[in-house]
């Protein structure tokens, strides 16, 4: 089953709701307006890859947490999820231009 901006976007919301923030405490946290973080949860809006590890990293889970299946296992394929983990083992430097990269050839 694929990930869909509304499946996506509950599951941001509940992870912030479980970690006690509002969405102003995420836009905060994550240097995305509270508007654009409403829009993401509610489906309206895609998030982009690094908005998607801002909100994870200030959220406290990994990537994979919101990309999981129902029974708990990554939908992307091992060797991509390993790359994934590669990637944000990087410098700063080097992941901003990697996720740029990647986001142009979306």
């Amino acid at each position: 089953m694929a990930i869909t901006k509304k499946i996506l976007g509950d599951r941001i919301t509940r992870f912030r709701k479980m970690k006690g923030f509002s969405q102003e405490d995420l836009a905060r946290q994550t240097d995305i307006s509270r508007s654009a973080i409403a829009k993401i949860e509610t489906g309206l809006r895609t998030v982009s890859a690094l908005e998607l590890k801002a909100i994870a990293q200030a959220l406290g889970f990994s990537i994979d947490d919101f990309l999981a299946n129902e029974t708990g296992h990554g939908l992307l394929p091992g060797s991509a999820t390993d790359m994934l983990k590669r990637v944000s083992a990087t410098p700063e430097k080097c992941r901003t231009v990697i996720l740029y990269l990647l986001e142009a050839c979306a």
